[in-house]
């Protein structure tokens, strides 16, 4: 096993990784590997396990015999996926923690450069229910978390994901630049909350991650603000006026990125329409949506409300989220 890097060095190197044998853990694990090789980063493969109460003066050694079978099970999930990275040429080093695989995974996350987790698990690493670990994880991890979503085409029932909404229904009411290229195919797309001081820090993570993989970078923001004028025919100068505004900011974030990179292909798009349909239904074509841990406008709550239960549960495509400090709200 690797040795393990301290301090700052360890948070610029290591690419941590919660595994626990379900089919997502599995694509959460490929993507870590893939990330750490390109980058030429460790990977550090976690996987936690807690125990049941079991009064003992009822079932005598029952606990006892179900930690050692817990631990024995981790630790070969452990060996496999530790085998395969040595396979890849990925320094890797692995732990099992007997604990809530949320709080494990936060703790973990204060000296890696990325977390990546599963969308769902066997009750370890993701959970049946929005806001359970991925979201947890998300919302309070030290470094940016990517949750990678099960199986392509399936929602969290199980369905296909476009029989259940209208497709690209608020992509026909895109604002600014080329409407013909609502498809997001082959960028990565950043939700860009307008106004927020953390905006430029998250685009540029976002940035960099278009950078190192050769994307195009798309920045969008949403609002509904046909909604808040319910006789558009009297507000169409200020909806028009409150579009400039929003479509004045993504040029901004823009300009922003082409100081660090120069050459990187960036569009701006606004729609008129709920933050949380917008990157969700932008998951189905991205290769990434990347988002950050609080925000207001459009992207408010986005880990404490309906944002957080469409993107986190129902991405199709892997959601990375960075995370902004209070005072940065």
């Amino acid at each position: 096993m690797a040795q393990e890097a301290e301090g700052e060095d360890a948070r610029e190197s290591v690419v941590l990784v919660g595994i626990d044998g379900s089919a997502d853990s599995e694509r959460a694990f490929e993507l870590a590997l893939r990330t750490a090789k390109s980058h030429g980063w460790q990977l550090r493969a976690v996987t936690a396990f807690s125990l049941p109460y079991v009064p003992n003066e009822h079932f005598p050694g029952l606990s006892d015999n179900y930690d050692v079978a817990a631990a024995q099970a981790a630790q070969e999930i452990l060996g496999r996926a530790a085998a395969r990275a040595a396979r890849a040429g990925v320094p890797v080093s692995t732990r099992a923690v007997k604990g809530g695989p949320a709080a494990v995974l936060v703790e973990g996350s204060r000296d890696a450069r990325l977390v990546v987790v599963g969308q769902r698990g066997r009750n370890r690493f993701s959970g049946q229910r929005p806001g359970s670990v991925s979201a947890q994880l998300a919302a309070h991890s030290h470094c940016p978390t990517l949750v990678v979503p099960g199986e392509p085409g399936l929602n969290r029932s199980g369905t296909g994901a476009r029989e259940t909404a209208e497709p690209h229904r608020h992509q026909r009411e895109a604002a600014g630049g080329d409407q013909s290229r609502s498809d997001f195919t082959s960028d990565i797309v950043v939700g860009i909350d307008v106004g927020h001081r953390a905006a430029a820090t998250v685009a540029l993570t976002a940035a960099e991650a278009a950078q190192a993989s050769g994307r195009s970078l798309a920045l969008v923001a949403a609002a509904p603000l046909s909604s808040w004028f319910p006789l558009p025919r009297r507000h169409d100068a200020e909806l028009g006026r409150l579009r400039g505004k929003y479509m004045d900011y993504l040029s901004h974030i823009a300009d922003v990125i082409a100081q660090e990179h120069p050459t990187l292909p960036v569009r701006r798009q606004f729609f008129d329409h709920s933050a949380a349909d917008v990157l969700t239904e932008a998951s189905r074509t991205a290769v990434l949506v990347v988002v950050g841990t609080r925000g207001r406008g459009g992207f408010a709550g986005l880990l404490l409300g309906s944002v957080s239960r469409a993107l986190l549960s129902d991405a199709v495509a892997p959601v990375l989220v960075v995370p902004t400090r209070k005072s940065d709200s």
